[in-house]
């Protein structure tokens, strides 16, 4: 279905110590996120160069940023040595960051949230307080979660013996409610919209959104979080944004309205 734009920050990955050690937990999650049709985006203050020769052979978008901007990270907050926290985030008390997370720019890591090794998160999300993030789990950029979501890693999960990590992938901009649950190896599409409290145990499609136990998809939303409606021709609508767009697709704007004021003409 693709998800989307993943956006990393070289200069803290550098930072945290040779990049492909640093990388090297994450490394698989990248990759899936590459399988499922994303795109992998680096900012680097440095030669882009260096950047593709780290990933090869995977295909990355190289993009220029001013001088790099710590992260930062509350006192009784945990980021463990190799840890990766990229430019302007912030990791709120009593939270932990294990070695091997990879947390791209301007993010916020909620109060007792979790990261685990091998965890990537993009750009601008928003981790809400005790949101759990494990090993093979890739959000997006601009991707919400609420307070007390999870998500797993193990479809067939014993206290011993061996075990297999499940990756998920949850699109650009989409928006998990407080309480979920999302179940391994189920894709949230781009912009999808998870309801509080829902237990996803199937893909999510883009703009889908799903809620209940388990989580079916009852409608769709717009890009702008808005519950879309569905005009004649089957197309959605927006009535906040008055955008128009095919199921799953981007939002056009609606013939005969004008999004800049929220008035038709």
């Amino acid at each position: 279905m693709g998800t989307g734009s993943l956006t990393l920050d070289w200069d803290a990955i550098e930072g945290t110590g040779p990049a492909l050690n640093a990388l090297a937990a994450a490394r698989p999650a990248l990759a899936a996120w590459v399988r499922g049709g994303g795109e992998l985006l680096v900012e680097t203050s440095g030669p882009g160069e260096a950047v593709q020769t780290a990933l090869a052979p995977l295909p990355v978008r190289v993009a220029g940023r001013p001088a790099p901007v710590p992260g930062t990270a509350a006192d009784s907050a945990v980021v463990e040595p190799g840890a990766i926290l990229g430019g302007g985030s912030r990791v709120w008390r009593f939270a932990h960051v294990r070695p091997g997370a990879v947390v791209g720019p301007d993010c916020n890591v909620g109060q007792g949230g979790y990261l685990d090794a091998g965890a990537v998160v993009g750009a601008r999300c928003k981790l809400q307080n005790g949101v759990n993030v494990y090993r093979g789990v890739v959000l997006g950029d601009g991707v919400f979660v609420g307070p007390a979501a999870t998500f797993t890693n193990d479809l067939r999960p014993r206290a011993e013996g061996n075990w297999a990590v499940t990756t998920t992938l949850v699109g650009t901009g989409a928006s998990i409610g407080a309480n979920a649950t999302i179940v391994c190896g189920n894709e949230i599409g781009p912009h999808a919209m998870v309801g509080a409290g829902a237990v996803v145990t199937k893909p999510v499609p883009p703009y889908g959104l799903v809620a209940g136990v388990p989580a079916r998809l009852i409608g769709r939303v717009c890009a702008c979080g808005e519950r879309a409606g569905v005009e004649r021709d089957g197309r959605w609508f927006c009535s906040r944004c008055l955008t128009v767009g095919e199921a799953g697709s981007p939002a056009q704007a609606r013939p005969g309205a004008d999004s800049a004021n929220g008035e038709g003409v």
